[in-house]
């Protein structure tokens, strides 16, 4: 086990931020958003994966945590 790994754990109904890892064309990537959001927590899966839906009543994804904030 590493001991340098932080783990984050998230809760239903907590607010959360989506890291959007898809380029936009035409957009320089320094002046692009990196995260998306607000989102709910609706469900956690496991621990790496949760059921994120925005807050706007957009769709749910089932998202890593790598990519929560």
């Amino acid at each position: 086990m590493t001991l340098k790994v932080r783990r984050t754990y998230y809760i239903l109904g907590g607010r959360v931020w989506l890291l959007d890892s898809a380029k936009k064309k035409g957009l320089s990537k320094k002046l692009s958003r990196k995260w998306i959001g607000p989102f709910t927590v609706v469900e956690v899966r496991s621990e790496n994966n949760c059921l994120i839906k925005p807050d706007n009543k957009g769709k749910k994804q089932l998202v890593h945590a790598n990519r929560l904030k």
